[in-house]
């Protein structure tokens, strides 16, 4: 078996980033054993996630001015309309929906997959992020989160390459947007925190790259977390919850 650790054509994203961190025997078990499977007892989880999905698919089309093909009525056609009243599409600004970055510089490969980028006129950059679930998110949450670490940081390292421009850290700003809920979270960006990130990314990504998953795994005890692992029967801590 490759362990894909090796492989090139393997890039790290948040959630694998995220997974390494929680857990280094689900990383295994899910990027390099492959093993992926639906557990019967998490429908309740997998059709939030399909809402997700769909949420998503309404918004790329909204954003690429295409049919929405939504029924009148229904919680997409009211989340919809939230977002259009949040994010009027204009012809002055440029919006880069369901859009992918990539880096692979010195062994460090990273992707990340935007819910939107939009391009303002005077040159500023908002990155939004769609968030369906139901539990309401907190600012001090999402600030160091590794998905916000992620996405600022790889926008501003290729926005010279991937939008035409090397933007400053402080025209740059996360958003989350949840439909459920009135606020939104909006997230600055410094040159301070670029460099930090990038240290902090690149560590993660040396650290799995040199892990020794046969004599150094090690499983984290997050009762939260294992309880809703679709691995769990994997793990001693299984029989603990």
């Amino acid at each position: 078996m490759i362990d894909i650790r090796n492989s090139n054509n393997f890039y790290y994203s948040q959630a694998s980033l995220s997974t390494f961190l929680k857990c280094p025997l689900k990383f295994k078990i899910k990027y390099i054993d492959k093993i992926h499977w639906r557990d019967d007892k998490l429908d309740d989880i997998s059709e939030s996630v399909e809402i997700g999905k769909d949420f998503h698919l309404i918004c790329e089309r909204y954003f690429k001015k295409i049919p929405l093909g939504i029924q009148k009525g229904s919680i997409f056609d009211l989340w919809i309309s939230n977002i259009q009243r949040f994010i009027k599409v204009n012809d002055k600004d440029t919006y880069l929906p369901e859009y992918e970055i990539r880096i692979n510089n010195e062994g460090i490969r990273l992707l990340a997959k935007y819910d939107l980028i939009v391009i303002r006129e005077d040159g500023k950059i908002e990155i939004y992020d769609w968030k369906t679930q139901k539990k309401k998110l907190e600012k001090f949450e999402l600030e160091n989160s590794i998905q916000t670490v992620v996405y600022m940081y790889l926008l501003k390292k290729m926005s010279k390459k991937v939008l035409g421009q090397d933007i400053s850290e402080k025209d740059i700003t996360m958003i989350y947007w949840q439909p459920t809920h009135t606020e939104v979270i909006k997230i600055d960006y410094s040159e301070e925190k670029y460099k930090a990130h990038e240290k902090y990314i690149e560590n993660i990504i040396k650290t799995i790259q040199n892990y020794d998953f046969e004599t150094e795994l090690s499983i984290k005890d997050n009762s939260n977390e294992c309880r809703y692992c679709e691995f769990k029967c994997f793990c001693e801590n299984s029989q603990e919850i």
